[in-house]
């Protein structure tokens, strides 16, 4: 089983101040909240940290397990009886967690982008595909949500997304390990794709509420 969380952040802004949603968190993650320049990015950030701390507690684990949270090389925030994985955009934030195995987790807002930046991120064969879709920019956004969801699982940097090759299959190959990638249902106005290492693991989406 994983369990996505998901939020609007939007709705928080409106309802709390940052030290009301803080309050509810170990003081540790007060300094890495106020590292945020914009008051969205610190709210995704708290809300993200709330997500993590309401699934620690679904899957019956220590209360205190937050407050032990580390951090790897590359800034990857790791818990020793959990995976989890993390991603925001915009407004929206979404939260998966399990005990299965390594996952990662990436939404998209769909707005308008320029593509042509992104070019270098993709196979000649992939940005074909996305040139020659109905729809470019939800190509676009189906590719990259996959690829990163991919990046986050198997901890490979941002720079490698064009060694993410994707294909009609939903299995990737990876340093002779199998992924499999699920896209999420959530809301009409976002992507989501999960990668695990499980096919056909059963997913349960939970609109998050704080307590």
């Amino acid at each position: 089983m994983v369990k996505v969380f998901y939020a609007d952040s939007r709705a928080y802004q409106e309802q709390y101040s940052l030290l009301d949603l803080l309050a509810k968190l170990p003081a540790s993650m007060k300094e890495r909240a106020f590292r945020y320049r914009f008051p969205k990015d610190a709210f995704n950030f708290v809300l993200g940290r709330l997500m993590l701390q309401r699934g620690i507690r679904d899957f019956g684990l220590s209360p205190t397990s937050l407050a032990t949270l580390q951090y790897n090389e590359q800034d990857k925030p790791l818990l020793p009886d959990l995976f989890f994985n993390i991603s925001h955009s915009e407004h929206l934030i979404v939260c998966a967690m399990t005990q299965l195995g390594d996952l990662g987790i990436d939404i998209e807002v769909i707005r308008p982008m320029e593509l042509e930046h992104f070019k270098s991120c993709f196979t000649p064969s992939e940005w074909q595909t996305i040139l020659n879709a109905d729809n470019s920019l939800h190509q676009f956004l189906t590719y990259w949500t996959q690829k990163e969801s991919v990046i986050k699982a198997t901890g490979m940097g941002l720079s490698q997304l064009n060694q993410v090759i994707l294909d009609i299959s939903d299995e990737i190959r990876l340093d002779g390990e199998t992924w499999y990638l699920q896209s999420l249902s959530l809301r009409e106005d976002c992507l989501v794709h999960l990668c695990s290492q499980h096919a056909g693991v059963a997913v349960e989406l939970i609109d998050f509420i704080t307590d």
